[in-house]
């Protein structure tokens, strides 16, 4: 089957990522707290995007470097509390969109956008 055989290629040719996952800010005697971040790393498969693949993402991240990973490991997305971000080629990406292939192949697609410096 086709999909199962872009399954393994995913697999064979993913690298290491870490991931931050943060927690909300919490107030503390009245003063906020920042977020606490902790890390894993995963194996995702990561490429440019194309033009075309930008418009899956909302118009002001339009213009942001963009990847897409794949991988086999759940992430919290833009639309959800505070989302993952992927350390990746010493920049920080925040997830911001998902495509479950999950319950056919196995893995996730995510697009990314690099944080602003």
């Amino acid at each position: 089957m086709i999909v199962n055989g872009l399954a393994a290629l995913i697999r064979r040719w993913s690298i290491p990522v870490e991931v931050v996952k943060r927690t909300a800010p919490t107030a503390v005697n009245g003063r906020f707290a920042a977020p606490e971040e902790s890390r894993r790393t995963i194996r995702a498969h990561v490429q440019p995007v194309s033009g075309r693949e930008l418009q899956r993402l909302p118009e002001g991240l339009r213009d942001r470097f963009t990847i897409r990973v794949w991988t086999d490991a759940e992430l919290r997305i833009a639309d959800q509390t505070l989302p993952d971000l992927l350390l990746y080629n010493d920049s920080r990406f925040e997830v911001q969109t998902s495509q479950p292939w999950q319950q056919i192949a196995g893995f996730f697609e995510y697009l990314a956008t690099k944080e602003p410096t």
